[in-house]
C-alpha cells in the first residue's frame, strides 16, 4: 500500500511506515520494527507512543517480551472524524478572536449631491441613533425635498437624533430628537454625522466633498468629542 494516502490522512512518514509493519506482521517487538522498517530503535518508542494517543496502535506483553499491534483500519476513519468534530468546535472561537483582531479602517469618499444622499440612505440602513454637529442646515438647503424624506425614514424607524446647533439655527426635527446649540465659533463649517461604527465627514464648498470613515475606534473618538461639546452645549 502507498503509505502517501496515510501521511494525507494526518499520520507522520515514519508512523505510517509503523502502522503498516504491524498490519502486515500482526505483531511485532521495537526490534522486529527496526529490522522491518529500518527505524532506528531510539525513535521506535517514541513513534509507537504518538500512534498509540492516536488509538492506532497497542501494547501486549507475552512471554516478558513487549508486542505492539495495529488496532483495526477502520479506528483511522474514527481518529479523522475526532479530528473533524474537534475543528468544528474550534472554530467559533477562531471566529471570535478573528472579530476580536485590531479592526481595519475603510475609507471612502463620495461627491456632489448624490454622495450626500448615499450616506444618508446608509444611516437609514444601517438602523441605529445618531449623532450631529456642524453646519446641518446646509442638507435642508442643498437637498430640501430628500431631507424630508429621510426625516420620515428616521421617524418611521424610530431613530433617536442628537443634533449639535449654532445657536438661533432652525431645522426640520426628527420625532425623536434632542437638540441642543452652541456660539457660532464653536460649530463647525463643516458636518460631521456619527452612527453605528462609522463617521460621515461633509464639506459644504462646492463639488461637496464627503468622506466616510468605518472604524470602532475612531468614532469612539469622535464621540467622545461630540459628548464633551455635548455637556456644555445649551438645551
Amino acid at each position: 500500500m502507498d503509505k502517501i494516502k496515510l501521511i494525507e490522512a494526518g499520520l507522520g512518514k515514519s508512523e505510517s511506515e509503523i502502522y503498516l509493519s504491524l498490519l502486515r506482521l500482526g505483531k511485532a517487538t521495537a526490534t522486529q520494527l527496526t529490522q522491518e522498517t529500518g527505524i532506528h530503535r531510539t525513535y521506535i518508542y517514541d513513534l509507537i507512543e504518538k500512534l498509540r494517543e492516536k488509538g492506532l496502535v497497542s501494547q501486549v506483553k507475552e512471554e516478558n517480551k513487549q508486542y505492539f499491534q495495529a488496532v483495526d483500519p477502520e479506528r483511522i476513519r474514527e481518529y479523522l472524524l475526532e479530528k473533524v468534530d474537534n475543528i468544528n468546535k474550534l472554530i467559533p472561537e477562531l471566529n471570535k478572536i478573528k472579530k476580536e483582531s485590531k479592526e481595519e479602517t475603510k475609507v471612502e469618499t463620495y461627491k456632489g449631491k448624490e454622495g450626500i444622499k448615499t450616506i444618508l440612505n446608509d444611516i437609514i440602513k444601517e438602523g441605529k441613533d445618531y449623532c450631529a454637529i456642524g453646519s446641518v442646515k446646509e442638507f435642508e438647503k442643498i437637498l430640501p425635498i430628500f431631507s424630508e424624506q429621510f426625516l420620515l425614514k428616521v421617524n418611521n424607524q424610530g431613530l433617536r437624533e442628537r443634533v449639535i446647533l449654532e445657536k438661533g439655527i432652525k431645522i426640520i426635527k426628527a420625532k425623536k430628537h434632542e437638540y441642543r446649540c452652541l456660539p457660532k465659533e464653536y460649530i463647525f463649517l463643516s458636518s460631521m454625522i456619527i452612527y453605528g461604527h462609522k463617521v460621515a465627514l461633509f464639506i459644504w464648498k462646492e463639488p461637496y466633498i464627503q468622506i466616510l470613515i468605518k472604524n470602532k475606534d475612531i468614532v469612539k473618538s469622535y464621540l467622545t468629542q461630540f459628548n464633551l461639546l455635548w455637556k456644555i452645549a445649551k438645551k
